[in-house]
């Protein structure tokens, strides 16, 4: 996630939280799409889902 670059005379640890604002929610954001990945390729391979893939009837 691209994060505002720091401004002229801005504290040091608000643009670190910031920062690390941005890293945190991009890995959720990878970490879902990788979650989403598995299961869409267990259900194309045939084997059982698990019990984090969303199951429709």
């Amino acid at each position: 996630m691209a994060v505002p670059a720091a401004k002229r005379g801005e504290h040091a640890l608000v643009v670190a939280k910031r920062e690390r604002f941005g890293r945190e929610r991009a890995n959720a954001i990878i970490g879902a799409a990788r979650r989403d990945w598995e299961c869409l390729r267990a259900g194309l391979a045939g084997e059982p889902a698990g019990e984090r893939c969303e199951t429709r009837p």
